[in-house]
């Protein structure tokens, strides 16, 4: 089922994710995780994603929620028949002396790595997030759509300053028209 496939490729990028050491990327100084917590929606991101744990969905959402010392992550998207999918995780820093580089994971074994690089962050408005080895990519928004010139900004940041290569990973600017803001968790 649908479901199943959903699941099996979520498990296939928790495991491919947790090994991958590539060394750690420059992120956004003084990052304050407490100011972070919340609904983010997904903009723009990497093909890995799309065809791993995002394969087909639409209108894709993270909401954090703060929980002592561990982030509880909830994803969220719609499938193409309109199916709202959900799965929960959790974060964690792993250096106090690197509060922006954080280890996710949905369950299995936890990975050795941070995976979850928050490169610059406006916590009000927008979050550029990169991943293990530069092939992760995520432009995130507190709305669910983002006006060109911010994106723009955002994936030039990405090339200029933190050295992603943007054809190489396949990243897009996903069509958000139409996605609604979800309700507080």
């Amino acid at each position: 089922t649908m479901k199943s496939l959903f699941f099996v490729a979520l498990f296939a990028a928790v495991v491919i994710s947790q090994d991958m050491d590539c060394g750690l990327q420059k992120t956004y100084p003084g990052f304050d995780l407490t100011q972070y917590i919340g609904q983010w929606y997904t903009i723009g991101n990497a093909r890995l994603a799309r065809v791993t744990f995002e394969h087909d969905l639409s209108c894709e959402a993270a909401n954090y929620t703060l929980a002592g010392d561990v982030v509880l992550v909830n994803n969220t998207g719609t499938e193409p028949d309109g199916t709202f999918k959900e799965a929960d995780g959790k974060a964690y820093q792993t250096n106090p002396n690197d509060p922006g580089a954080l280890t996710v994971f949905f369950g299995g074994p936890e990975p050795k790595n941070p995976n979850y690089f928050v490169l610059n962050v406006s916590y009000e408005d927008w979050s550029l997030v990169g991943g293990p080895c530069k092939e992760w990519l995520w432009i995130l928004s507190r709305t669910p759509q983002m006006d060109n010139s911010t994106y723009n900004m955002l994936t030039s940041q990405a090339t200029d300053q933190f050295g992603y290569n943007l054809k190489q990973i396949g990243f897009e600017h996903l069509d958000t028209d139409g996605c609604q803001s979800l309700p507080p968790a």
